[in-house]
């Protein structure tokens, strides 16, 4: 039992080494942080390229890990006021291993467009 928990430690280790010694994962985050919202349309390129919408009520954040390169990472969110007299903000922003790639932000009283796109080479 005690080799057992010996090799169950050193492999735990020699994993968790190699995950932060850098394994070559990408990910493309996409987010989008919205105020004074009603409704939120989202369109982005998911892992396989392609266009994709949802629409969704809250802020939202999606990940695709090690996407296929080169990589078109694209997205769009629309925001909507609840009323004409309440400006509603929209923010999206690609991340690429955390770090912040490309950001746009709208505001509007009806309708605020944001978009961003970055290629990954």
């Amino acid at each position: 039992m005690k080799q057992f928990i010996v090799i169950a430690v050193l492999f735990l280790a020699l994993f968790t080494g190699c995950n932060k010694s850098g394994s070559g994962t990408t990910t493309v985050e996409y987010q989008v942080a919205t105020t004074n919202s009603s409704s939120i349309d989202i369109s982005y390129t998911n892992a396989a390229g392609t266009k994709t919408q949802l629409n969704t009520t809250t802020s939202w954040v999606f990940d695709i890990v090690n996407p296929t390169r080169p990589f078109a990472a694209s997205i769009q969110a629309s925001s909507h006021s609840p009323f004409s007299s309440i400006t509603t903000t929209c923010t999206v922003t690609v991340l690429v291993n955390g770090s912040v790639v490309k950001t746009n932000t709208s505001s509007s009283n009806t309708i605020a467009v944001a978009e961003a796109d970055y290629n990954l080479q």
